[in-house]
């Protein structure tokens, strides 16, 4: 009767083991996406923002996916300018006095 006992107990810890180790497996392949997606998120591809003509850029601040830029536009006025930092869209503009 111990000697059955005993077999369940080896059946047990093994099937244990097992699962720690599938367990285990599988947590390090998702770290690995993990961090292979934060890699690939680090990169991005090149966008083009069209800024008024004879403008210069005073200074920039991104936020999230908006980029602010503020303006010197040519001719003694400033102004900040809003653009979607992925698609370059404009969303828009504060003209300052």
């Amino acid at each position: 009767m111990q000697e059955q006992n005993i077999r369940v107990m080896k059946v047990v810890v093994i099937g244990l083991g097992a699962v720690i180790v599938i367990g285990l497996g599988i947590l390090l392949v998702a770290i690995g996406r993990e961090v292979a997606g934060a890699r690939a998120k680090a990169s991005f591809d090149p966008t083009q923002f069209a800024l008024p003509a004879g403008a210069r850029v005073l200074e920039m601040d991104l936020d999230g996916d908006r980029l602010a830029v503020r303006l010197d536009l040519g001719d003694g006025r400033q102004a900040i300018q809003m653009f979607d930092a992925r698609s370059g869209a404009v969303l828009g503009v504060i003209a300052l006095q």
